[in-house]
């Protein structure tokens, strides 16, 4: 990819997030709970409904906000102590333009994560988002109905455990 032209456009990129940042993070004064209907210039198709209540929904509502919205919106749709709350996850899932710009603005919620040495924290860079229903098994098979091996033959390891126990 050429970088003449990638460049410029990731510094547009980030101007137009920058210019969008409150002046502080309590300025975002939106609702914590109830239905947020979108206007149509941040959404213009699909889903214009969202309930604060459901954390996907917050969590794609916060997301759409931010890309897509002004700083009136900013200021009007979202809430500081929410957007701190989601931030270790929202931030796996927005531009990594919108990151930067939040991440450098904002020391308070949106700070990269860190070990205790001011380290960048690699583990949580490893963790996806998890929503409730989304979770899968990670291997090919399916579960059985007991636990434990589908034998017990003497002398295998498993042979003294419990057979409620998962594994």
């Amino acid at each position: 990819m050429d970088t003449t032209i990638t460049a410029p456009r990731a510094e547009v990129l980030r101007n137009r997030y920058r210019s969008r940042l409150p002046k502080r993070l309590q300025e975002l004064a939106g609702p914590i709970e109830g239905n947020v209907d979108l206007p149509l210039h941040i959404v213009w198709s699909g889903r214009t409904s969202y309930s604060l209540d459901r954390p996907k929904s917050r969590m794609t509502l916060y997301r759409t906000v931010l890309a897509e919205g002004l700083r009136e919106d900013l200021v009007t749709l979202l809430h500081h102590r929410l957007l701190a709350e989601q931030w270790p996850v929202l931030r796996r899932l927005i531009s990594p333009y919108i990151r930067e710009v939040w991440e450098g603005a904002s020391r308070s919620c949106c700070a990269p994560r860190c070990d205790r040495d001011r380290r960048p924290d690699t583990a949580s860079a490893q963790v996806g988002a998890v929503f409730a229903g989304v979770v899968r098994l990670v291997g090919p098979h399916a579960i059985r109905p007991t636990a434990g091996p589908p034998w017990a033959e003497p002398g295998h390891p498993d042979c003294f455990q419990d057979r409620l126990e998962l594994r």
